[in-house]
């Protein structure tokens, strides 16, 4: 496989994994907004998606509290790397350009999707449904997602599919959290109704809510949050989870002799390493905002990594 189209099924899998992400995070803020309790969550949201820079040199910093504004900067607009519409436009054109290797049911879901976002229909549903809307986007990722591993081959293609949905995934859910670590002080139950409601979403947003509450009855304990969506070896949206499976992946694309391409492996593994092995007391103890901090600037470490040694390594005989 080239690397161009090796780069660009990578991507595809990020950005299918972040348009529905950031669907998620609007949805469930939205939705949860109406229920007042002193909460403003919306600066969060911002802080979340990576986009506080751009988004006060923009609209200024009073902005980050007004809902319209952040919904149409995460939603529409262009300029927003990490917006559902720029997303979804990009997932659609990185699938374009490997259509060779990709199934027929993964990008037809997927051209589809784009045309609709791309409506007046969907501009309408926005306008009237909020809830309506980012379900939409959500379950086109669920569909895209589907798709590839149900009519896909387990080859290089889908395993770099997959490789860049878990390194995605894993940033989206430690980025989810951090908003959320100063209150991990305590393993206690929230003491009032805005903590509650920043758990409850926090564990919306990362698709968390049901497997959480199966286990753990009654209140929600930050630190059985952090637990659930950091280290838990089970559930396919927690930090351990998606890092491991992208290891598995990454493994499985340089095969048994990486022949010196190992720096996104060997830097992957130094990730890993806390989740898989300390235990959520142990990154407390640590401090988990630096924990936090440490992963997603990890998973961007990988990322450069896999242009060094798979989409744009030195030529031979030239210096790196």
């Amino acid at each position: 496989m080239i690397s161009r189209v090796a780069e660009n099924l990578y991507w595809l899998g990020r950005y299918v994994e972040r348009f529905q992400a950031t669907a998620r995070l609007l949805r469930t803020t939205a939705v949860h907004a109406l229920d007042g309790v002193g909460l403003d969550p919306w600066p969060a949201v911002v802080i979340v998606a990576g986009e506080q820079a751009p988004f006060t040199a923009r609209h200024g910093e009073p902005a980050q509290h007004d809902a319209a504004t952040v919904l149409h900067w995460l939603t529409w607009e262009n300029d927003c790397p990490v917006s559902v519409i720029r997303s979804v436009r990009s997932a659609r054109e990185n699938a374009r350009t490997t259509r060779d290797v990709l199934s027929r049911e993964l990008w037809e879901g997927l051209n589809q999707g784009w045309l609709w976002l791309d409506s007046d229909d969907a501009r309408a549903l926005y306008q009237e449904d909020l809830s309506g809307f980012y379900g939409r986007i959500r379950d086109l990722g669920h569909r895209v997602v589907g798709a590839a591993s149900a009519t896909m081959p387990a080859d290089d293609a889908l395993a770099l599919f997959t490789l860049g949905q878990m390194l995605e995934r894993a940033d989206q859910t430690a980025r989810a959290l951090d908003v959320q670590h100063h209150a991990l002080a305590a393993d206690e139950p929230a003491d009032d109704a805005a903590a509650t409601l920043g758990w409850q979403i926090t564990l919306l947003t990362c698709g968390a809510r049901d497997v959480y509450f199966r286990d753990n009855r009654g209140s929600v304990r930050g630190a059985r949050v952090a637990d659930l969506l950091l280290c838990d070896p089970r559930f396919p949206r927690s930090v351990r989870f998606a890092l491991r499976e992208a290891d598995t992946q990454l493994r499985a694309i340089l095969g048994p002799d990486p022949g010196g391409r190992d720096r996104a492996l060997t830097t992957l593994a130094a990730v890993r390493a806390p989740v898989d092995t300390v235990g959520i007391d142990g990154l407390r103890a640590e401090g988990i905002h630096a924990v936090l901090t440490g992963i997603v600037d990890g998973v961007a470490e990988v990322g450069q990594g896999l242009y060094e040694d798979l989409f744009d390594p030195p030529r031979p005989g030239t210096r790196a």
